[in-house]
């Protein structure tokens, strides 16, 4: 659609992106053969049903299986700086955790803190600087770290439906009638939310190359609903042909429609409509919600105080206390409200309302 609101939050989405370490190209795409800004993650088979709570408004349900294709690589950096010697502890390619002591800093020890997951070191300069007139010493580390994804991190497809996530038992997921088992379930309530309907129709061209063993189609026009749009795939010597040209009824009529899913051998009381979509990683971390209102604070050599609160901005608050309590996410909610020391007992309270039980540890 020609939504610019739609558009904005589309490119919000994109930039928040993450790099996914085994990054699959969508089967569906937009890109040329040689293009290389293109977005990293996985075609997962996603079902739109719920399961149990965990799919409810926006929530989306990943196996864990599935969570392992979305494992993101992201690069942090840390400089230390001080007016006495700094004497690095580990080399470049060795592993590394956010509570490594990775320099001396004088006499006092300086570990990984802006690692919130394990990593390894790329990179480690050591430089001359200047602060307030006085000459400093310079440590500088770049990290690769990794991240699996958890349950709390939150994930989107290329229709705005993002979410936050749940990971849940492969067990928990059904399979379709020849025994694949459906990797994401999305509730319906969120592609008529957000109108939505091209994420029907990229599902809809998914089983188009299934059937026809394509591995990918490039689509011309992009996913507007409302008119055609031609499709082209590559062929074994490299070169683009012209497979279809569609609109959204003519797809509707020959790949919508549903599937039976089955758990433990049983039927599903409804069939539901199950094909491969495209799902990216954001950068929203819910282990780095979490230290985000970490009470700790780090000294510098001059005396500043630093509180990491503040400096990435305070994010626990009460729609991320709802958020979380209501996708299931206890733990994560429960660490927010006993690490934020300013509103502990509003928030316990708060969430107390909220799940009508007491899961707050004194």
């Amino acid at each position: 659609e020609n939504n610019p609101r739609r558009a904005y939050l589309l490119r919000n989405t994109f930039e928040q992106a993450l790099d996914i370490i085994n990054s699959e190209l969508p089967i569906v795409t937009p890109y040329e053969v040689d293009e290389d800004n293109v977005l990293n993650g996985a075609n997962l088979i996603t079902a739109i049903m719920h399961i149990d709570h965990h799919t409810h408004e926006d929530s989306i349900a990943i196996s864990e299986n599935a969570a392992k294709k979305l494992r993101a690589a992201r690069t942090i950096t840390q400089l230390i700086e001080s007016n006495r010697v700094i004497t690095p502890k580990i080399a470049k390619g060795e592993a590394v955790s956010p509570d490594t002591v990775i320099a001396i800093d004088g006499d006092n020890e300086v570990t990984a803190s802006k690692l919130y997951m394990p990593g390894i070191v790329e990179e480690l300069v050591i430089s001359k600087g200047k602060r307030f007139g006085i000459q400093t010493n310079r440590l500088w580390f770049k990290f690769t770290s990794f991240y699996n994804l958890e349950s709390g991190d939150k994930l989107s497809n290329r229709h705005g439906g993002k979410g936050i996530c749940k990971v849940l038992p492969d067990e928990l997921f059904p399979v379709s009638a020849d025994g694949t088992r459906v990797e994401v379930a999305i509730g319906p309530e969120t592609i008529i939310n957000r109108k939505a309907l091209s994420i029907f129709k990229e599902m809809m061209l998914t089983k188009y190359c299934a059937e026809n063993n394509l591995s990918s189609i490039k689509v011309n026009g992009g996913f507007n609903h409302d008119v055609k749009y031609e499709c082209f795939s590559d062929s074994s010597d490299g070169n683009s042909f012209k497979v279809d040209a569609f609109d959204f009824n003519t797809l509707a009529q020959k790949y919508g429609s549903k599937d039976q899913l089955y758990i433990d051998g049983v039927s599903l009381p409804e069939a539901t409509y199950v094909s491969k979509l495209f799902w990216i990683r954001l950068d929203k971390i819910a282990k780095e919600i979490i230290s985000s209102v970490n009470t700790r604070r780090r000294k510098s050599s001059f005396g500043g105080v630093i509180d990491k609160a503040k400096l990435s901005g305070q994010r626990c608050n009460i729609a991320k206390i709802l958020a979380l309590t209501g996708r299931g996410a206890d733990q994560i909610a429960q660490e927010i409200i006993v690490k934020n020391s300013s509103g502990h007992e509003f928030f316990t309270e708060l969430v107390k309302a909220v799940q009508n039980k007491k899961f707050i540890s004194k």
